[in-house]
């Protein structure tokens, strides 16, 4: 009776378990210590982690009595962790008896070799043990092959990181090599003031060595950022000491714009991140029938303001769909563009359901807003909210839409910031609120117009050869300005003509 209740107890491969703790004058065997770890966790019910620290704190002092040095707790705990996970997984196939078979199979088999004259003989191919191996042997070669593979990939990624480090060359003599991007830093600040913004830029250049590499920097127009005294821009100026350019974000200029005239043509009284003629119409926008929509084809007042821009309108958007769009948004804003025009997009016509509609996304109120004009019939609008959508929607699609796709050309930003001003001063004679609103927003983000931004026209292909010989001249012409040259243009965008062109504003400064 006693036997077979020992029996019972019995821990695969490993015996009885181990009851008392673990003392004595000999240092314990991995044997042992999974046997009281065992006896801990699977008759006193402790959890694997609690029974793992309880024998480890046991044997330990062990070790220290003998004075030797141990490892800490935690990977003591880790190891013996190991060792239950590899115990488990061997008593997986505790019931396993065809390895017993082929044991005894084997036996007789050398037995028999062992008698004189070694009976038996070898046949023909064992086909069935052939395929087999032949399996066994692929599914080896994989895995060795994804292992490689693995250790490959782990040693590209370790040269990658390794060769992070920038290295300057003491040599004259130029290699061409290609440009790697990378993110230099992301420091964390207190507040975003100008000047701690300044400080931490500096200190990381100067951690990479990077000081007298820069050339430009780079921002959106926020008054922290290119404030005329203690924007970071002008400090970090300060702080190298020489002048740099300031490249200012366009696609922030033109949701700047776009701001103003939809403050203009709406009015919203919500206060909050959403606006609530967008929520609403969010809400609804599965009752309605998507395929009923109206065009301002249908609109003769519309009509008539967008008729002599449409043609040059759809060729921009039709060519602007062939390219890359970074983002998903950008395509379906041309596609509506199209739509509200009259015409078919180049994969038919859908409407998606209305996405985000934060303050946030300047262009999803641009989005919106089409959508409502299109389906206006089906959903309830006041005459107060119709025709403000209709005056945004003649601003988007005849002044606003070709700024906002053209935006990212730096070569090109002066003649379209030049166009895009003409743009508005034509835009008086349909909706003179709209007009005046943005051209003031305009005419505080004169970048790439300023006497040093200019130059990059030079480069565009679109300026002809002419007026680039005229520019060659004006290089030649004092500057207008004073000491305290600003790095945008300073001008009143009322003063600015239908004659002028970017030669007007090159001079002295430009180069």
């Amino acid at each position: 009776m006693a036997e077979s209740t020992r029996k019972k107890q019995d821990i695969y491969l490993l015996g009885q378990p181990l009851k008392t703790a673990i003392l004595g004058n000999k240092l314990p065997a991995k044997g042992e210590v999974m046997r009281r770890f065992l006896y801990i966790h699977l008759l006193e019910k402790m959890t694997v982690r609690d029974s793992e620290t309880a024998v480890i704190r046991e044997v330990f002092p062990i070790w220290q009595r003998a004075r030797i040095s141990t490892t800490q707790e935690y990977n003591a705990i880790k190891k013996l962790d190991d060792m239950f996970k590899l115990w488990q997984g061997l008593k997986i196939h505790s019931k396993r008896n065809q390895m017993l078979k082929d044991i005894q199979e084997d036996r007789k088999f050398l037995l028999a070799q062992r008698e004189p004259g070694r009976r038996g003989y070898m046949s023909g191919i064992d086909k069935n043990l052939a395929l087999k191996e032949a399996r066994s042997y692929e599914r080896k070669r994989r895995q060795e092959n994804y292992k490689l593979k693995s250790v490959q990939a782990q040693e590209e990624i370790t040269a990658g990181a390794c060769s992070a480090e920038i290295k300057h060359s003491s040599s004259d003599s130029l290699s061409e090599r290609a440009g790697v991007e990378k993110l230099l830093s992301v420091p964390k600040l207190k507040s975003s003031t100008g000047e701690r913004q300044a400080t931490a830029v500096h200190e990381c250049l100067l951690e990479w060595n990077l000081e007298e590499s820069v050339k430009a920097l780079v921002f959106d127009t926020t008054a922290s950022n290119n404030g005329k005294k203690n924007g970071a821009c002008t400090l970090l100026q300060q702080k190298l000491g020489r002048n740099v350019l300031h490249i200012a974000c366009r696609h922030h200029i033109s949701e700047i714009i776009l701001e103003h005239a939809f403050s203009a043509c709406m009015s919203s009284n919500t206060s909050g991140p959403e606006i609530a003629l967008f929520l609403r119409f969010r809400n609804e926008f599965n009752s309605i029938n998507q395929a009923g929509y109206h065009t301002i084809m249908n609109d003769e007042s519309m009509n008539s303001n967008v008729e002599q821009h449409k043609e040059g309108i759809v060729s921009f958007c039709l060519t602007q769909l062939e390219q890359f769009q970074p983002r998903c948004d950008y395509r379906e804003l041309l596609k509506l563009s199209l739509i509200l025009l009259g015409e078919t997009p180049p994969r038919g016509v859908r409407v998606l359901q209305p996405g985000a509609l934060h303050r946030a996304r300047w262009m999803a109120r641009l989005i919106y807003v089409f959508k409502l004009y299109m389906y206006r019939h089906q959903f309830l609008l006041t005459r107060v909210e119709e025709k403000g959508i209709c005056r945004f929607i003649v601003f988007g699609i005849s002044v606003y839409l070709r700024s906002r796709f053209t935006a990212p050309d730096l070569l090109s930003a002066a003649r379209h910031d030049l166009l895009l001003v003409k743009r508005i001063q034509q835009f008086r004679d349909v909706d003179c609120e709209v007009s005046v609103a943005t051209a003031n927003a305009l005419s505080r983000h004169l970048w790439y117009v300023s006497e040093e931004l200019v130059g990059a026209v030079f480069f565009d292909d679109q300026i002809s050869h002419e007026e680039k010989v005229l520019m060659v001249d004006a290089l030649s012409v004092e500057s207008k300005t004073t000491n305290d040259f600003t790095k945008r243009l300073q001008m009143n965008i009322n003063d600015i003509s239908d004659e002028m062109s970017v030669k007007d504003f090159v001079s002295s400064n430009t180069m």
